[in-house]
């Protein structure tokens, strides 16, 4: 991290644990006095392709883990419910964002967005452009609005009844009619985080010991 960059950080972030995690102090990360054994805290090296592809995987894992979160608690509760959409949105935004080329570290290896699944592939593809259209964008297309002025009326049948209702509205307002996310993908969309998150896990793990290696050699035998 930059003097600069750590500057702006200490600005953002007020606590002294925020700031000490930003700064790698091991103090702070562990909760207490520590004394790192023989080995310290190390930043990655951005200018080495494979340094920064498993800092976009440690972060894509955690973006999975947290779609599937967001997904588990949206799919017990009614479509109507304004606080799915926001879970559901929240898991495209987290799933999406791995595979889209962001700012500073771009997106994650492609070998990611490929399964042995054709449906799987599909759910991929259709999470991503709707996250396009939908989440990150207002298309107008497919978000519509209708200005109801006071003194329209509308007759609508109430359910489980047979008798349609007048009635009118007391002030000006809107109709919105925007898309809603399949509920028949939730509880897949789910599973394909929770998947995603599980294979990711497995091959950052193995790149950690490819990576440390080169940091921490064995000790040299002392000679009796």
């Amino acid at each position: 991290m930059t003097l600069a960059k750590q500057e702006k950080a200490e600005h953002v972030f007020g606590t002294s644990t925020e700031r000490a995690v930003l700064r790698y102090e091991p103090e702070a990360l562990l909760g207490g006095s520590v004394k790192p054994m023989g080995h310290h805290l190390y930043l990655p090296d951005t200018t080495k392709p494979r340094h920064l592809q498993l800092k976009r995987l440690i972060l894509a894992i955690r973006d999975m883990k947290l779609a599937a979160t967001a997904l588990k608690s949206a799919i017990n509760l009614s479509e109507k419910d304004p606080v799915r959409s926001a879970l559901t949105s929240a898991a495209i935004v987290y799933y999406a964002r791995s595979f889209a080329s962001g700012r500073n570290w771009g997106s994650i290896s492609a070998k990611w967005a490929k399964f042995d699944s054709p449906e799987l592939t599909e759910l991929h593809s259709f999470i991503e452009r709707w996250r396009n259209s939908v989440v990150a964008h207002n298309d107008d297309e497919l978000n519509d609005v209708e200005f109801i002025p006071k003194g329209s009326y509308m007759d609508f049948t109430p359910e489980g009844k047979g008798k349609p209702v007048r009635l009118t509205i007391a002030k000006h307002t809107e109709m919105m009619r925007a898309p809603t996310f399949p509920s028949k993908l939730l509880e897949p969309f789910m599973n394909l985080g929770v998947m995603q998150a599980t294979r990711m896990g497995a091959a950052a793990d193995s790149e950690r010991n490819i990576l440390f290696s080169e940091f921490i050699k064995p000790s040299a035998k002392k000679s009796p």
